[in-house]
């Protein structure tokens, strides 16, 4: 793989860890919370809790480990980060574009970042 392509799949790996680490642990946190403000089954937070984390495991250890688990592995939690967020687009955010107004600006940048996780193995697709 050359090394540009690498360095830019190192930063999304970074992106989405350092967003996804504390957005999952704030929901495990304040679980009922979450799950009442939402008014969403406790067992879809719980899966979307596990999805997040595991996501981020997955995506991390996607960059450390060797090939073809690599490859396995940041496939699966960067899918299951994109699952997630697109879960959120249409449950919460789907009326609204901008954050400010609770949009799903961000969720989309970071469905983004996933897919270019799972394409990034084929690198004339990201570059």
């Amino acid at each position: 793989m050359h090394p540009a392509v690498r360095s830019v799949l190192l930063v999304a790996r970074l992106l989405l860890t350092l967003v996804f680490v504390p957005h999952a642990l704030g929901k495990i946190v304040a679980f009922d919370a979450f799950a009442e403000k939402f008014g969403l089954p406790t067992v879809l937070i719980a899966l979307l809790c596990f999805s997040e984390l595991a996501g981020v495991v997955g995506v991390l250890l996607g960059g450390i480990v060797r090939e073809p688990f690599a490859r396995w592995m940041t496939w699966l939690g960067a899918l299951s980060i994109a699952v997630g967020q697109v879960a959120a687009v249409v449950v919460v955010h789907a009326p609204r574009w901008f954050v400010y107004s609770g949009g799903m600006e961000f969720n989309v940048v970071l469905i983004g970042l996933c897919l270019m996780l799972v394409l990034g193995h084929r690198h004339r697709l990201v570059l």
